[in-house]
Protein backbone atom coordinates (compact mmCIF):
# COMPACT_ATOMS: atom_id res chain seq x y z
CA UNK A 1 0.00 0.00 0.00
CA UNK A 2 1.15 3.23 -1.10
CA UNK A 3 1.39 6.28 1.25
CA UNK A 4 -0.28 9.39 0.30
CA UNK A 5 2.46 12.26 1.37
CA UNK A 6 4.77 13.86 -0.04
CA UNK A 7 7.94 15.54 1.08
CA UNK A 8 8.26 19.19 2.05
CA UNK A 9 10.29 21.38 4.35
CA UNK A 10 7.29 23.77 5.98
CA UNK A 11 7.48 25.36 8.94
CA UNK A 12 6.62 23.12 11.79
CA UNK A 13 6.22 24.89 14.88
CA UNK A 14 3.09 23.47 17.28
CA UNK A 15 1.22 26.06 19.18
CA UNK A 16 -0.82 25.97 22.70
CA UNK A 17 -3.56 24.52 22.64
CA UNK A 18 -3.21 22.25 19.67
CA UNK A 19 -4.03 18.28 19.67
CA UNK A 20 -1.15 15.97 18.77
CA UNK A 21 -0.65 12.23 18.82
CA UNK A 22 1.98 10.68 21.05
CA UNK A 23 3.35 7.50 20.82
CA UNK A 24 5.79 5.28 22.53
CA UNK A 25 7.18 1.81 24.21
CA UNK A 26 5.58 0.38 27.21
CA UNK A 27 7.12 -1.23 29.79
CA UNK A 28 5.80 -4.71 28.13
CA UNK A 29 7.26 -3.46 24.89
CA UNK A 30 4.11 -2.73 23.36
CA UNK A 31 3.77 0.92 21.42
CA UNK A 32 0.82 2.85 22.88
CA UNK A 33 -1.07 6.27 21.63
CA UNK A 34 -2.68 8.89 22.80
CA UNK A 35 -3.92 12.17 21.69
CA UNK A 36 -2.69 14.76 24.50
CA UNK A 37 -3.22 18.57 23.86
CA UNK A 38 -0.28 20.96 24.20
CA UNK A 39 -0.69 23.09 27.26
CA UNK A 40 2.58 25.17 26.50
CA UNK A 41 4.56 25.47 23.31
CA UNK A 42 8.27 27.05 24.16
CA UNK A 43 11.13 27.03 21.90
CA UNK A 44 12.98 24.38 23.74
CA UNK A 45 9.71 22.22 25.16
CA UNK A 46 6.11 21.65 24.79
CA UNK A 47 4.15 20.78 27.96
CA UNK A 48 1.55 18.32 27.23
CA UNK A 49 -1.43 17.20 28.80
CA UNK A 50 -1.29 14.00 30.75
CA UNK A 51 -3.13 10.86 28.76
CA UNK A 52 -5.86 9.28 31.04
CA UNK A 53 -7.67 10.25 33.57
CA UNK A 54 -7.63 11.43 37.03
CA UNK A 55 -8.83 7.93 38.19
CA UNK A 56 -6.75 5.73 35.60
CA UNK A 57 -3.56 7.84 34.92
CA UNK A 58 -0.90 6.97 32.25
CA UNK A 59 2.80 7.88 33.89
CA UNK A 60 4.98 9.27 31.39
CA UNK A 61 8.37 9.24 32.72
CA UNK A 62 11.35 11.54 32.16
CA UNK A 63 13.92 10.40 29.64
CA UNK A 64 11.37 8.12 27.47
CA UNK A 65 11.80 8.71 24.05
CA UNK A 66 8.70 9.62 22.31
CA UNK A 67 6.95 10.13 18.49
CA UNK A 68 5.26 13.34 18.74
CA UNK A 69 2.67 14.17 15.60
CA UNK A 70 0.48 16.72 14.44
CA UNK A 71 -0.94 18.64 11.42
CA UNK A 72 -0.38 22.25 10.36
CA UNK A 73 -3.18 24.58 11.08
CA UNK A 74 -4.38 24.18 7.92
CA UNK A 75 -4.38 20.22 7.86
CA UNK A 76 -2.51 20.09 4.57
CA UNK A 77 1.19 18.89 6.19
CA UNK A 78 1.50 16.48 8.85
CA UNK A 79 4.60 16.93 11.43
CA UNK A 80 6.56 14.15 13.13
CA UNK A 81 9.32 14.00 15.67
CA UNK A 82 11.34 12.10 17.82
CA UNK A 83 12.08 13.62 21.25
CA UNK A 84 12.61 12.55 25.19
CA UNK A 85 11.12 13.27 27.59
CA UNK A 86 12.24 16.33 29.94
CA UNK A 87 10.01 16.27 32.82
CA UNK A 88 6.79 15.09 34.40
CA UNK A 89 4.21 16.28 36.81
CA UNK A 90 0.90 15.70 38.33
CA UNK A 91 -1.66 15.66 35.20
CA UNK A 92 1.31 17.02 32.58
CA UNK A 93 4.29 16.22 31.42
CA UNK A 94 7.13 18.21 29.09
CA UNK A 95 9.08 16.55 26.22
CA UNK A 96 11.93 18.40 23.82
CA UNK A 97 10.14 20.48 20.90
CA UNK A 98 10.80 19.94 17.25
CA UNK A 99 13.72 21.18 15.53
CA UNK A 100 14.43 21.64 11.38
CA UNK A 101 17.13 19.01 12.57
CA UNK A 102 14.77 16.43 13.72
CA UNK A 103 11.51 16.76 12.65
CA UNK A 104 9.95 15.18 9.13
CA UNK A 105 7.15 17.31 7.59
CA UNK A 106 4.82 15.94 4.81
CA UNK A 107 2.52 17.42 2.34
CA UNK A 108 -1.05 15.93 2.50
CA UNK A 109 -3.94 15.91 -0.47
CA UNK A 110 -6.47 18.29 0.03
CA UNK A 111 -9.26 16.66 1.73
CA UNK A 112 -11.66 16.99 -1.29
CA UNK A 113 -13.57 14.44 -3.39
CA UNK A 114 -10.40 12.71 -4.69
CA UNK A 115 -8.90 12.71 -1.15
CA UNK A 116 -8.67 8.67 -0.09
CA UNK A 117 -6.57 6.60 2.55
CA UNK A 118 -6.26 2.86 2.75
CA UNK A 119 -6.23 2.15 5.78
CA UNK A 120 -7.39 -0.87 8.49
CA UNK A 121 -9.04 0.98 11.21
CA UNK A 122 -11.27 -1.39 13.89
CA UNK A 123 -14.79 -0.20 13.00
CA UNK A 124 -18.31 -1.74 14.95
CA UNK A 125 -21.37 -1.22 12.51
CA UNK A 126 -24.97 -2.07 13.04
CA UNK A 127 -27.92 -2.12 10.94
CA UNK A 128 -30.58 0.45 12.75
CA UNK A 129 -33.37 -2.24 12.89
CA UNK A 130 -31.41 -5.04 14.86
CA UNK A 131 -29.83 -5.11 17.83
CA UNK A 132 -26.55 -6.75 17.13
CA UNK A 133 -23.81 -5.20 16.20
CA UNK A 134 -21.11 -6.45 14.06
CA UNK A 135 -17.12 -5.91 14.03
CA UNK A 136 -15.35 -5.14 10.67
CA UNK A 137 -12.54 -2.92 9.22
CA UNK A 138 -11.75 -0.28 7.25
CA UNK A 139 -10.51 -1.13 3.05
CA UNK A 140 -10.42 2.97 2.48
CA UNK A 141 -11.66 6.66 4.16
CA UNK A 142 -13.06 9.08 1.92
CA UNK A 143 -14.58 12.04 2.51
CA UNK A 144 -18.15 11.29 1.60
CA UNK A 145 -17.96 7.18 2.33
CA UNK A 146 -16.19 4.27 4.42
CA UNK A 147 -14.95 1.22 2.77
CA UNK A 148 -15.65 -1.48 5.35
CA UNK A 149 -14.10 -5.35 5.03
CA UNK A 150 -17.38 -7.28 6.26
CA UNK A 151 -17.91 -11.14 6.08
CA UNK A 152 -20.88 -10.59 4.05
CA UNK A 153 -21.95 -7.82 1.95
CA UNK A 154 -24.17 -5.22 3.10
CA UNK A 155 -27.34 -5.02 1.12
CA UNK A 156 -27.61 -2.03 -1.19
CA UNK A 157 -29.70 0.80 0.72
CA UNK A 158 -29.20 -0.65 4.58
CA UNK A 159 -29.16 2.21 6.73
CA UNK A 160 -26.31 1.72 9.29
CA UNK A 161 -24.66 2.94 12.39
CA UNK A 162 -21.22 2.74 12.11
CA UNK A 163 -18.43 3.39 15.67
CA UNK A 164 -14.81 3.83 14.68
CA UNK A 165 -13.02 2.04 17.48
CA UNK A 166 -10.03 4.80 18.35
CA UNK A 167 -7.87 3.61 21.40
CA UNK A 168 -7.42 5.73 24.08
CA UNK A 169 -9.34 8.46 22.50
CA UNK A 170 -13.22 9.31 21.93
CA UNK A 171 -14.90 7.17 19.85
CA UNK A 172 -16.58 8.80 15.87
CA UNK A 173 -20.22 7.16 15.54
CA UNK A 174 -21.82 8.19 12.15
CA UNK A 175 -25.23 7.25 10.39
CA UNK A 176 -24.41 5.38 6.94
CA UNK A 177 -26.47 4.30 3.67
CA UNK A 178 -24.94 0.81 1.75
CA UNK A 179 -24.18 1.54 -1.46
CA UNK A 180 -22.74 -1.86 -2.79
CA UNK A 181 -20.27 -4.32 -2.04
CA UNK A 182 -18.02 -6.84 -3.74
CA UNK A 183 -15.71 -9.52 -3.14
CA UNK A 184 -12.40 -8.79 -1.77
CA UNK A 185 -9.76 -9.52 -4.53
CA UNK A 186 -7.17 -9.76 -1.92
CA UNK A 187 -9.35 -12.44 0.55
CA UNK A 188 -12.08 -13.81 -1.32
CA UNK A 189 -13.98 -14.34 2.16
CA UNK A 190 -14.32 -11.10 2.68
CA UNK A 191 -16.51 -8.28 0.74
CA UNK A 192 -15.15 -4.46 0.38
CA UNK A 193 -18.95 -2.93 1.31
CA UNK A 194 -19.29 0.85 0.44
CA UNK A 195 -21.35 2.78 2.89
CA UNK A 196 -22.17 5.98 2.26
CA UNK A 197 -21.88 9.02 5.45
CA UNK A 198 -25.36 10.79 6.29
CA UNK A 199 -25.79 14.02 7.87
CA UNK A 200 -22.61 13.76 9.08
CA UNK A 201 -21.42 16.92 10.92
CA UNK A 202 -18.36 18.67 9.59
CA UNK A 203 -16.17 18.07 12.77
CA UNK A 204 -16.70 14.55 12.53
CA UNK A 205 -15.71 14.35 9.11
CA UNK A 206 -12.79 16.09 9.78
CA UNK A 207 -12.00 13.98 13.00
CA UNK A 208 -12.48 10.85 10.13
CA UNK A 209 -10.22 12.03 7.71
CA UNK A 210 -7.41 13.14 10.02
CA UNK A 211 -7.75 10.14 11.88
CA UNK A 212 -6.97 8.04 9.21
CA UNK A 213 -4.01 9.79 8.15
CA UNK A 214 -2.84 9.24 11.85
CA UNK A 215 -3.81 5.67 11.94
CA UNK A 216 -1.46 5.47 8.22
CA UNK A 217 1.47 6.69 10.00
CA UNK A 218 1.48 4.40 12.52
CA UNK A 219 0.73 1.71 10.45
CA UNK A 220 4.27 3.11 8.64
CA UNK A 221 5.96 3.21 11.91
CA UNK A 222 5.43 -0.31 13.29
CA UNK A 223 6.25 -1.97 9.68
CA UNK A 224 9.86 0.45 9.93
CA UNK A 225 9.59 -1.65 12.97
CA UNK A 226 9.57 -4.77 11.70
CA UNK A 227 5.59 -4.78 13.73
Amino acid sequence: MGSIFRGSKPGFKPVAHQTVEIEFEDIDGEFQSYFVEILEAGKRSLTLSAPGNDMSPVVIEPGIPLTVSYFDEAKSLFHSYKGLVKDSRDREFEVEAPSKNNVESEEVPARDDLFRVEVNIPVRFQARRTVHAQMASTHAVTPHSLYLKTNLGIPPETDITVVLEIPNANQIEVDARAIGSEKDPEDPRKHISQVQLEDVTPADRDAILGYAVYFQKRQERAESRGG
